[in-house]
């Protein structure tokens, strides 16, 4: 049995906190590690290297910085996963 992983970011641009995030999870083994990755705010260019790498992304939509639908997607999102 794999262990789960939920990395959770920001946004899915092409900076450097992002970049490495998809080295970290695409060097992980895939027959150890189920690794899921959840963005906060956005989509981006990255989400794109990330679903041909075979690591899912979910992205959660936050709109504002206090956005309690966006926090209720995530608590759902993370029972529904269970990392």
């Amino acid at each position: 049995m794999s262990k789960r992983i939920l990395q959770i970011i920001p946004t899915l641009d092409r900076a450097g906190a992002e970049k490495q995030l998809c080295l970290l999870v695409g060097g992980l083994p895939r027959d150890e590690f189920e690794v899921h990755v959840c963005a906060l705010t956005r989509g981006g260019p990255l989400e794109a290297d990330l679903t041909a790498a075979g690591v899912p992304a979910t992205i959660i939509g936050k709109r504002w910085k206090f956005d309690p639908g966006s926090f209720s997607r995530l608590k759902q999102y993370v029972a529904r996963l269970r990392p």
